[in-house]
């Protein structure tokens, strides 16, 4: 009986092969594919955010070391928030990594409001930036995109990867709106072409390791029950987050002040993932926007680990426990620090750093145990294969 299934098997993969290999031959491409040996949809770059809490809400995993990041290449990424949120700065920190690793970019300015000095603030090299700061119509953008494509498809770098920043969607108009007088009747011609457009650039956008970032404004949906959600929508409709592996929504939250009743410094803001394909969706995460410095990456872990209660607060000091054998450890088996020392601590301390990242991948990185129906530290064991 053993012997006689496992011809069966064998049986129907030869004939999965024979089909997939037909498939191929009468298109003329490589468009059907083994499950089990390949994997066309596997995302080959990743570009990061400048936060760490963010890419891994983004993708579930930090990655090796040069290439870590949580906006995947090959993909589309929305950055949807209120307006001054933080979605242009996470743009330009994406830029940032992109840049450092080798790669080109592109920044479409629609709104004509991007400060240069403050890229350079944060450390992008915008020698190596293609800066657009003048675009009219939605149609301009997608020509645009194309040039920057096609470009990218006659390199002779077969490794080359990049960046495409829209900033902002929401604040272009297209040609048929621009040639209508004021007061004439409107017709929903952006939210189709942006329909028409995302399924064009998906495609291509597949082919390379390049990631297009589009920005949108939300704006008040005057339809809403504000009973549920924030009534908050994206006015290109809905094509966007339909074609998108990830999207963020972006509030702000609170003020930084230098000191108490200082100047204000900067601001935090919650990122939330309302889609991402790569791990669950729906968290949340605060991180601090300085005014002049950009994302504060070790300040948002630490307030995060400190929230989680994985760093315990006691007056002045701060504790972390189990710390036996590592650097710093007290006669007590703890780290003792002040809440200032700790950006010292995340830089030059090997086991700090090595255990705040392994923290925040714990709790950040994997399903919640609420996922686990039966025994909380289990997963649900797989059904046995009766063959």
């Amino acid at each position: 009986m053993a012997k006689k299934k496992t011809e069966e098997a064998g049986g129907s993969q030869d004939l999965l092969t024979s089909i997939k290999n037909n498939i191929n031959e009468q298109l003329n491409r490589t468009v059907a594919y083994n499950m089990k040996t390949d994997d066309p949809l596997e995302v080959k770059q990743w570009f990061s955010t400048g936060s760490t809490l963010v890419d891994l809400i983004l993708r579930g995993k930090l990655g090796k070391e040069g290439n870590r990041g949580g906006v995947p290449a090959g993909r589309i990424t929305l950055f949807n928030g209120e307006s001054g949120a933080g979605k242009s700065l996470l743009a330009w920190h994406t830029i940032k990594d992109v840049v450092d690793k080798g790669g080109v970019a592109i920044y479409i300015d629609t709104e004509g409001a991007t400060n240069l000095e403050f890229a350079e603030m944060i450390g992008v090299d915008t020698s190596k930036v293609i800066f657009v700061p003048e675009v009219n119509t939605l149609e301009e953008t997608f020509r645009i995109i194309e040039v920057f494509l096609n470009n990218l498809a006659t390199s002779n770098d077969p490794n080359r990867f990049g960046c495409i920043v829209v900033d902002s969607i929401t604040a272009l108009s297209t040609e048929d709106e621009d040639a209508d007088d004021f007061g004439g009747r409107q017709y929903p011609t952006k939210a189709r072409l942006m329909s028409k457009g995302m399924r064009k650039l998906q495609v291509a956008i597949s082919k390379f390791n390049l990631s297009l970032i589009l920005l949108n404004q939300l704006r008040l949906d005057i339809n809403a029950n504000s009973m549920f959600g924030d009534g908050l929508i994206i006015p290109t409709g809905t094509a966007q987050i339909f074609h998108a592996s990830a999207s963020l929504r972006l509030y702000k939250s609170s003020k930084m002040k230098e000191g108490s009743g200082g100047d204000i410094i900067g601001q935090t803001i919650r990122v939330k993932t309302e889609k991402t394909r790569f791990t669950r969706p729906l968290q949340e995460v605060k991180i601090p926007l300085h005014f002049e410095y950009g994302i504060q990456d070790n300040i948002s872990i630490f307030d995060f680990l400190v929230k989680e209660k994985l760093i315990i607060s006691t007056g002045a000091y701060k504790k972390i426990i189990d710390w036996e054998g590592k650097e710093g450890c007290n006669n007590k088996g703890i780290l003792s620090f002040r809440g200032s020392e700790w950006s010292q601590l995340f830089k030059n301390n090997k086991d700090v750093y090595e255990w705040a990242l392994e923290a925040v991948v714990n709790s950040l990185g994997k399903p919640s145990e609420e996922w686990y129906p039966n025994d909380k530290n289990e997963k649900p064991k797989e059904k046995e294969n009766d063959t």
